[in-house]
């Protein structure tokens, strides 16, 4: 590559970064969000969503305590990102005990909700089974609930579950992109959506189930990531865990476009624009000073 060329691409780069940093952000408004990304927060981490509810870190014996990994533990790899880390965990689900994040008693949040779409990241450290509690709002016939057995996830909605297809998640320290969507307003057929995706994978469709439960029955619990108290961990890594939803129409439940706009803005490093600009500078001045130093 010819110093011109190699200036050429470098501005090339320039031009598209915020771009790309744009058509990241063109994603839904989330109801609720949890990037971890609050280090300083210490053992609560905040919403990021347009509804404000902090969740507390807890370990397996219930003492306070902040469950975040190390700077870069999350999806990104960068060094402002974290991840919930529930490493700690003896096993995955009823296999063992562990922390989680959770909220108040009597979320109220979700209930209403006409349709949704949760997505997260996952990096099990163990195969998904024994019914991990993902992410839990439910109490047997009302809210919803996210977990998983051999390999696959879950949800159920109301008192009625459906799986994933056969071992879509099957594997270990590597992380994973999920979203579920729901749309209580179908009366019959296909309206829960599984997707899956990684770092390096697309967003695609795993398969359609049929879950006709109407809206969300408010559960008057807490919301929880990470386990159902401390008896059914997910033993693993968990990042930018979200909900989409709407109370009136089927808007909440996501299109595969903006699902995959989501996985996007979560597993691709923003590209630092101003490195790029110093970078073009530095690199006009060694050509400066090289032609002044040929007269």
């Amino acid at each position: 590559m010819t110093p011109k060329t190699y200036v050429l691409s470098l501005l090339a780069t320039a031009m598209i970064a915020p771009a790309i940093r744009q058509a990241s952000a063109a994603t839904p408004n989330p109801l609720l969000e949890y990037n971890f990304n609050d280090s300083s927060a210490g053992n609560s981490t905040s919403s990021t969503g347009s509804i404000d509810y902090d969740l507390d870190f807890y370990d397996s014996a219930a003492n306070p305590e902040d469950l975040r990994g190390g700077a870069g533990s999350g999806v990104s790899g960068e060094s402002w990102d974290y991840a919930f880390d529930n490493t700690a965990s003896t096993g995955m689900g009823t296999s063992g005990v562990g922390g989680r994040a959770q909220g108040s008693e009597n979320f109220t949040g979700l209930g209403g909700l006409q349709s949704f779409t949760i997505t997260g990241w996952i990096n099990p450290s163990t195969q998904i089974d024994n019914s991990p509690n993902i992410l839990n709002n439910f109490s047997e016939d009302s809210g919803v609930l996210v977990s998983g057995n051999n390999g696959r996830l879950s949800i159920n909605v109301n008192g009625t579950g459906v799986v994933s297809s056969s071992s879509g998640f099957s594997g270990t320290n590597t992380w994973y992109f999920f979203a579920i969507s729901y749309d209580g307003t179908a009366a019959s057929g296909n309206n829960v959506s599984f997707y899956t995706g990684g770092t390096d994978s697309a967003a695609s469709l795993d398969i359609q189930r049929s879950v006709i439960a109407g809206a969300v029955i408010d559960p008057e619990f807490a919301l929880t990531v990470g386990n159902l108290y401390e008896i059914r961990p997910f033993d693993g890594l968990m990042d930018n865990f979200a909900i989409y939803g709407s109370y009136d129409d089927d808007s909440g439940a996501l299109s595969a476009t903006d699902i995959e706009s989501i996985r996007q803005a979560a597993s691709i490093p923003e590209v630092s624009f101003s490195s790029t600009i110093m970078g073009l500078m530095a690199i006009f001045g060694i050509f400066g000073f090289r032609r002044l130093s040929r007269k």
